[in-house]
């Protein structure tokens, strides 16, 4: 909507919301001067008097909910401005508890980390979104929002952190728009613990891949992990030689 459109609807709402003052006070004082000796009179008053506070309530809201309408309006347009957005049947199937595992470094040691993502508490507009709390291999946690968003069959998670300086964690599942798969495998770009970046795997399932407590898993199922991840990864798509390391 250009500006002088807007500047037009501007001038005439206000045009209406003063002509609606003057015709609602003029109703209440016929009806206050006809008196209540007739059937006339209190119904001015009441059609005036409703009028009067209908217009009292448009001007109240629209000072009140200011920033609720400036928030609504900016969501909206950036919803509408961006390529990455999807229609809420093809976000359906994600929107529940997802037992996830990503492999990361701990004192230069290869290492899967498991937790669980529910995109099914918050429901947004186009995209996923779940809050994370993540146990620290050194004690305590890191909070992180998740946004997840569906481009054709591509699914693509950010990881941002809640505070602190830490990278945006990217994760890329090729394949997760396939439903039919028990199982999605991806790449994700991070910063280890030993804040070192990391290409690494990462797996997502609806039912659990190990049976155990979040954070970080025993080093007896990273054989198990790492083949699962190759043998998801690769069906139906090849890594290059030189991202597999082959000679």
């Amino acid at each position: 909507m250009n500006s002088e459109l807007t500047s037009l609807i501007k001038k005439q709402s206000l045009a209406f919301l003063a002509a609606s003052f003057v015709i609602s006070a003029l109703l209440m004082t016929v009806g206050f001067l006809l008196g209540e000796n007739t059937f006339i009179g209190p119904l001015f008053i009441a059609i005036g008097g409703g009028a009067l506070g209908a217009c009292i309530g448009l001007v109240m809201s629209s000072i009140i909910d200011a920033s609720g309408l400036t928030h609504i309006k900016e969501l909206v347009a950036n919803t509408l401005q961006s390529d990455i957005y999807s229609d809420r049947e093809n976000l359906v199937h994600f929107r529940k508890v997802w037992h996830h595992y990503i492999q990361t470094k701990v004192e230069d040691r290869e290492t899967w980390r498991y937790r669980k993502v529910d995109f099914s508490l918050i429901d947004v507009p186009g995209k996923l979104l779940a809050s994370l709390s993540v146990p620290r291999p050194a004690g305590g946690y890191s909070t992180y929002r998740i946004e997840g968003y569906l481009v054709g069959l591509r699914l693509i998670l950010v990881q941002r952190p809640e505070g602190g300086a830490e990278p945006h964690v990217v994760q890329i599942f090729p394949q997760a728009g396939e439903q039919f798969h028990n199982v999605h495998a991806g790449v994700c770009v991070l910063k280890t613990w030993d804040a070192e970046g990391f290409l690494s795997p990462v797996l997502m399932s609806p039912t659990p891949i190990w049976e155990g407590s979040e954070g970080t898993i025993p080093d007896s199922e990273n054989d198990r992990l790492n083949k699962l991840w190759r043998k998801s990864f690769s069906a139906g798509q090849s890594i290059s030689s030189v991202l597999a390391g082959d000679e």
